[in-house]
């Protein structure tokens, strides 16, 4: 696996974050039909640290590498996008995200340093 390649199988997640990952996909994203996938989930630590080196990332200690982390993205006509035009989506996720979930995730649009409005962490 190369530094490009992103992985997003929910399988590599830890159990207690499966289930919540799961219950955000079906109960939140599909319910409200969001159009959003899981672009990633675990992360090896070489892509961590060429994200880092290219300014994706502030830190070399993700909790992607640890399965207790995906990034949301917005998915439409088979395409990632990270348009700030879709932010109004994210927000309506994430608020209804922690609203559900708020003692058990952190919601990266909450980083006080740098908004990662995509990401989504277990506490």
């Amino acid at each position: 696996m190369s530094k490009e390649d992103v992985q997003n199988d929910t399988g590599l997640l830890i159990p207690e974050f499966q289930t919540i990952v799961s219950d955000i996909m079906n109960n939140i994203v599909v319910y409200h039909r969001l159009p959003v996938a899981i672009f990633e989930t675990l992360r090896t630590q070489e892509r961590q640290q060429w994200l880092f080196d290219n300014g994706r990332s502030k830190t070399l200690k993700s909790n992607h590498s640890t399965g207790r982390a995906i990034d949301l993205v917005v998915f439409i006509d088979g395409k990632w996008s990270w348009d700030s035009k879709y932010d109004h989506l994210y927000n309506a996720m994430v608020s209804l995200i922690k609203y559900k979930f708020n003692d058990k995730v952190v919601c990266g649009a909450d980083f006080p340093a740098f908004k990662d409005i995509y990401h989504i962490e277990m506490r």
